[in-house]
């Protein structure tokens, strides 16, 4: 029982699991993908928040980008709704709420596990009654950007693998929000080389991305002073160079022919990545966007372009590349994992239902709901209920018979470990109730708290018959000795007391002394018949050919001896009747048979 309990238990649990990680491990992934499309800050921090609650992967989830006085400069919700607004309002007012405070001067993620009560000046508390609230920080390169926070129940929030699961999305969305302030930058930056010439120097000289031109052949004709922090030379050093000197050895030949198309078609190129070599030798990335110089007659004269270092930014996204190759081999190995579990818990969940099928007696488990949550078909049959139509149903609802569901209430609410009792089921058949045991039994879980209760339904109205039909055949049993033992005692009597007995009359009474003798020894016999066929024993037959009227002729004369004030007439057919029966065992019947009749006659 007690296997059958924890297979039960660890069943639920495993499937819950599955099914909760394989929905956050979907959800990382939709997420990492919205990072790497999404450019728009709302667009992408009310996507964040939709694709974590998507699937009741968490109950609610809400982002808020700070400023360095914690006021919130972009806020997303989803699962919350108008509730939300209350925050808001009172981030905007510079009051944090503990969980900010706490994100604020720890890096690790902040785990309380009862808002409710712990959060009082959150206006949010109330919609964490029974959950936990997670909050992780959106930090990249030193800097914090905002806070993410989720809903999630406690067991879940405890869990190391769904924190740094959390921490990662986190971190994910701080680069994103880096990479949007970057792209956000650059296109300021493009915007503002569009007015006055004055502006654009000042922006030339200012801008750390690489101001650039070049002539026809790729000769390097100006560049700003970033090129000495992009790729490490000083000005001077750069012009007249050709670009093919300063590409990657790797990308060179790419490069020439994109280089030579682009002059044949007087086109420029717009966010190119381009390999170069800086002075030291290292390898920088940069984002190359030109157009085409063309003078008054309509030549191509060279092209004028910016190009930004965005070896960080590649880094990352080989490293992103990286985390996602790595995340789906992780997702394909946790699913074989997981599969294996699930594979193994479908075996013992066979293995149970084999049990719970050959179980003659009638199962039922409820949970800490009193709802059905399992039911074998002998109590099917028994409750006169089909598992598919009460499953999850409260027993209210499943059990018709009050005492049944009272007492599995009883038991859930003592916390009572074993309780037995017999209550009646009616029966369409016999028109008669059938009598039912019961015994209902406490489930714990690892910890010892009660996650249930499991009733065992057995019917005993067999044994109850089987009881009633003793109780009779122990007063027949009575019955049937006091005859022999009365007779044996009065014939006695009369031989001790009379003298004027002739030996005929006294061998007569000898002889019924005897016969009754014999008929009290078949009794004890039958007696002795009875206990072999309780213990499975049985009993022998010594059948052989009978006239029924000699069975008859034998047993009369004793009655009509005894019992003078009643007549005994004997009607037999002129032929003789011959039957193959066990003599005594029918002479025994005979005997019961008038003694009754005498017995009751006036």
């Amino acid at each position: 029982m007690l296997n059958l309990e924890r297979e039960i238990t660890e069943r639920k649990w495993v499937d819950e699991r599955i099914k909760h990680l394989n929905l956050v491990l979907r959800a990382i992934r939709k997420v990492d993908q919205l990072i790497i499309q999404e450019k728009d800050t709302n667009r992408l921090l009310q996507g964040v928040c939709d694709n974590l609650i998507e699937n009741s992967i968490y109950y609610n989830a809400w982002i808020a980008l700070l400023d360095d006085t914690g006021r919130p400069l972009a806020t997303a919700e989803a699962g919350l709704g108008k509730a939300f607004l209350p925050i808001v309002e009172q981030l905007k007012s510079g009051k944090m709420t503990d969980c900010v405070k706490k994100a604020q001067m720890q890096s690790d993620i902040v785990i309380i596990q009862d808002p409710f009560s712990t959060c009082t000046d959150c206006p949010l508390a109330k919609r964490y009654r029974g959950r936990a609230g997670v909050t992780a920080r959106l930090e990249h390169d030193g800097k914090m950007y905002g806070l993410l926070t989720v809903s999630i129940s406690g067991d879940s929030a405890a869990d190391e693998e769904e924190q740094s699961l959390l921490k990662e999305v986190a971190g994910d969305i701080a680069y994103a929000l880096h990479n949007i302030e970057l792209e956000k930058a650059h296109k300021n930056a493009e915007i503002a080389l569009n007015k006055s010439e004055e502006k654009y120097r000042h922006l030339v000289e200012s801008t750390s991305d690489w101001v650039w031109s070049c002539d026809v052949e790729g000769r390097q004709t100006f560049a700003n002073e970033a090129i000495k922090n992009i790729l490490g030379y000083e000005v001077q050093e750069i012009r007249g160079t050709l670009a093919q000197d300063l590409i990657h050895p790797e990308d060179l030949e790419n490069i020439q022919k994109w280089f030579k198309t682009s002059v044949e078609k007087k086109k420029g190129w717009r966010s190119s990545i381009v390999r170069w070599l800086h002075k030291d030798g290292t390898v920088k990335f940069l984002e190359s966007t030109a157009k085409p110089f063309i003078d008054p007659k309509g030549n191509l004269v060279g092209f004028i372009g910016v190009d930004r270092d965005v070896t960080d930014r590649k880094l990352a996204e080989e490293k992103i590349k990286e985390y996602s190759e790595n995340l789906e081999r992780m997702v394909e190995e946790r699913t074989k994992e997981l599969n294996r579990a699930l594979y193994d818990t479908e075996a013992a969940r066979d293995r149970t239902d084999g049990i719970l099928k050959s179980v003659a007696n009638g199962l039922i488990v409820t949970d800490i709901y009193n709802r059905v949550i399992l039911m074998n078909r002998a109590a099917e049959d028994l409750l006169n209920v089909r598992f598919s139509e009460v499953v999850d149903r409260p027993i209210d609802f499943a059990i018709q018979d009050k005492t049944l569901r009272d007492r599995i209430k009883s038991t859930l609410e003592k916390k009572k470990t074993d309780y037995q009792f017999d209550f009646e089921l009616p029966d369409e058949d016999t028109k008669h109730p059938r009598i039912m045991r019961a015994r209902t039994s406490g489930i714990k879980d690892k910890a010892g708290n009660h996650t249930g209760i499991i009733t065992i339904i057995h019917d005993v109205t067999l044994e109850r018959e089987v009881d009633r039909m003793k109780t009779e055949f122990i007063s027949t049993a009575a019955h049937e000795l006091r005859t022999p033992l009365t007779s044996i005692q009065g014939f006695s009597e009369i031989l001790l007391a009379r003298d004027d007995i002739n030996e005929e009359e006294r061998k007569k009474f000898l002889s019924y002394i005897n016969n009754q003798a014999v008929s009290l020894a078949m009794i004890v016999n039958d007696l002795l018949d009875i206990s072999r066929i309780e213990s499975g024993i049985g009993i022998s037959l010594n059948k052989v050919p009978c006239k029924i009227g000699d069975a008859i002729s034998d047993v009369v004369p004793y009655f009509q001896e005894h019992s003078k004030e009643h007549r005994f007439e004997v009607v037999l057919p002129k032929e003789p009747v011959e039957v193959h029966i066990d003599k005594e065992k029918m002479e025994q019947v005979l005997k019961n048979l008038i003694s009754n009749a005498v017995k009751y006659s006036p």
